[in-house]
């Protein structure tokens, strides 16, 4: 199968999943009951563009303990979802210590999505 194809069948089977989960009111909706979590490896910036974009906001952005990968997060509708990155192909290197800290660009929030009432840590 081509990358076209699989992606085609991809999304035919997330459509399929929003149809059942419509029909069949047994089968569990609730927000965190199916977060799609997506992994890039590369060219991560227009990704961050689209996803961004489809937000209508800035997006959650939280780096890993080894400031390698960033996680950005936001709800599209109801739905919550997440996207893994290279922290390298979005952000930009300040310093160069033992400890790499990168800062996040201006359209990404480093606060995380947090449920309505939840409290902030």
């Amino acid at each position: 199968m081509s990358e076209l194809q699989d992606r085609s069948a991809y999304t035919a089977g997330l459509r399929a999943l929003a149809d059942l989960i419509d029909v069949h009111p047994q089968v569990p909706a609730a927000a965190d009951a199916f977060a799609p979590f997506l992994f890039v490896f590369g060219d991560a910036a227009p990704v961050v563009e689209a996803f961004t974009a489809a937000a209508g906001r800035p997006v959650a952005a939280d780096l890993d303990d080894e400031g390698t990968r960033l996680t950005l997060s936001w709800r599209l509708a109801a739905l919550p979802v997440r996207v893994n990155l290279p922290a390298e192909e979005v952000c930009t290197r300040r310093g160069m210590r033992q400890v790499t800290e990168w800062a996040l660009p201006a359209h990404l929030d480093p606060a995380p999505v947090r449920q309505e009432g939840e409290v902030k840590s």
